[in-house]
């Protein structure tokens, strides 16, 4: 029986930090269906008492959403220099109601360095503990080229912020 390789289209966004001494490369992994659109610039109405991570409010397209840096909620220490940022709306998930549905959003501040790219069955699933991230954060981690890989658990990340010290 012959093996196939599959190939799936992704959206990779760098982290702006080093993961180990030896190089390797952090990304966050979007599925190209959850990116609705990168915007270079947001108004954000800062939100009082909110966890760090919740930078605060924007309107979006008559929508207000909120507002989340992926690097602080994974507790990542971005380079001193800061970088570029990007904001991104991504779809976090979908709810049928009475209406016929409703698609829940969200806005990430996330690094510049946004690209499409392919993820082979070459790649390899690694434990979360091995990347030294909160499980629960996480959808997936994954190791290719000799990088590291992480798919966001946003529907987590925006339902529980009760765990986050402030």
């Amino acid at each position: 029986m012959n093996k196939t390789t599959s190939i799936d289209k992704v959206v990779a966004v760098r982290v702006r930090q080093q993961v180990s001494e030896d190089g390797r490369r952090l990304f966050f992994l979007f599925t190209p269906g959850q990116v609705e659109e990168v915007l270079s610039d947001i108004v954000v109405q800062p939100l009082p008492f909110a966890p760090a991570f919740l930078q605060g409010l924007t309107y979006w397209r008559e929508s207000l959403l909120p507002v989340i840096d992926l690097e602080e909620r994974f507790a990542i220490k971005g380079e001193e220099n800061g970088g570029v940022s990007r904001f991104v709306v991504v779809r976090v998930g979908a709810m049928e109601n009475e209406a016929g549905g409703e698609v829940f959003r969200c806005v990430l501040k996330l690094s510049d360095e946004i690209f499409p790219m392919d993820i082979s069955a070459s790649g390899f699933v690694v434990e979360n503990k091995d990347i030294g991230i909160e499980p629960s954060l996480v959808r997936g981690t994954y190791r290719l080229n000799e990088n590291s890989y992480i798919v966001p658990n946003l529907v987590y990340i925006l339902q529980n912020q009760s765990d986050v010290e402030r």
